[in-house]
């Protein structure tokens, strides 16, 4: 109980700091578990701090809807809701083998283990990402390949825009996919989910440009379109994301590459397989420009386009 109180009086001490330098709330959460502690961050917002005592965190998360558990979407709680389960408690209560058969035997395992607040997993201090993407759930299922390539340009240039704000370039690009079958019936005690794909390139040199980001991305969905039942109308895509790897440390883009610093250097030779997409100085400035106006004017301000089509007309 002294340590409770003890821990209490920090959660409030942080909060109190964060209202004083910015103006806002915050919730928090103590328990016993990375788990735990974030859900109950949620049970009393605003500006709320719960505490879960040790032995308490399954009678706690007993009562909260599936869609409380971090990982549980709006597909897992469908296919949890088919077998009756709408509550984490209910869920706890499940046999491990009736979820396997719709799940699979190791996420089944995870879910009854969040579902009773078990989580052995260490906090750590965060340190350099391992990778940088970014996903969507595609609001209508796709197979046309240039309609997908169309939701991949935001992707990467999501994806670009973040590796030089945090000061990264990429040698490796990703994408992932989940693909259903295109003429499918779904059953409880099948996967239901269809089945999740990635293809990944290693790039001769790292890139952090949105058009080298996305130009490798297209051609890996190229590839998985050839791979797949995609490329044959068999199957759609339901889940689309595009992801950037092994990571290397480079100078942030904040100047203009001739703002005192005499010819830019070239950054990387960005090849595809008709040509240079770019010269490596005028992508160079495009980014700096890029950047520049989303600091000012937000990521939104300005967006990464494709070619324009015949017939489109410029304002």
């Amino acid at each position: 109980e002294v340590a409770a109180g003890r821990i209490y009086l920090v959660a409030e001490r942080l909060k109190t700091r964060i209202r004083q330098e910015t103006g806002l709330t915050a919730s928090a959460g103590l328990a016993s578990s990375k788990l735990v502690a974030k859900i109950a961050s949620d049970l009393d917002k605003p500006d709320g701090l719960v505490i879960v005592p040790h032995g308490e965190e399954a009678a706690t998360l007993a009562p909260l809807l599936v869609r409380a558990l971090p990982g549980v979407g709006p597909r897992t709680a469908e296919a949890l809701a088919v077998l009756g389960i709408k509550t984490v408690g209910q869920l706890a209560m499940r046999s491990q083998s009736v979820l396997a058969r719709v799940f699979g035997a190791e996420q089944a395992d995870n879910l009854l283990r969040r579902a009773n607040g078990i989580d052995n997993s260490p906090v750590e201090i965060p340190g350099d990402p391992k990778s940088i993407s970014r996903e969507i759930t595609l609001a209508e299922d796709l197979s046309d390949l240039d309609e997908l390539k169309s939701q991949l340009r935001p992707l990467a240039d999501h994806v670009a825009w973040t590796l030089r704000r945090e000061g990264f370039q990429a040698r490796c690009v990703y994408i992932k996919l989940r693909l259903l079958p295109k003429q499918r019936i779904w059953r409880p005690e099948g996967p239901g989910f269809g089945r999740l794909i990635t293809r990944r390139c290693t790039l001769p040199v790292p890139v952090a440009s949105a058009q080298a980001v996305y130009g490798a991305a297209a051609k890996l969905l190229e590839v998985a379109a050839k791979g797949t039942g995609l490329g044959e109308g068999k199957e759609i895509v339901r889940l689309l994301g595009v992801g950037t790897a092994t990571l290397s440390h480079v100078p942030r883009y904040a100047q203009e590459p001739d703002a005192g610093h005499g010819e830019a250097q070239p950054l990387h030779p960005q090849q595809a397989e008709d040509g240079p997409l770019f010269s490596r100085d005028r992508e160079h400035r495009l980014d700096v420009s890029v950047d520049q106006i989303r600091e000012r004017y937000g990521f939104d301000a300005i967006s990464f386009g494709g070619p324009a089509k015949r017939g489109d007309s410029l304002p």
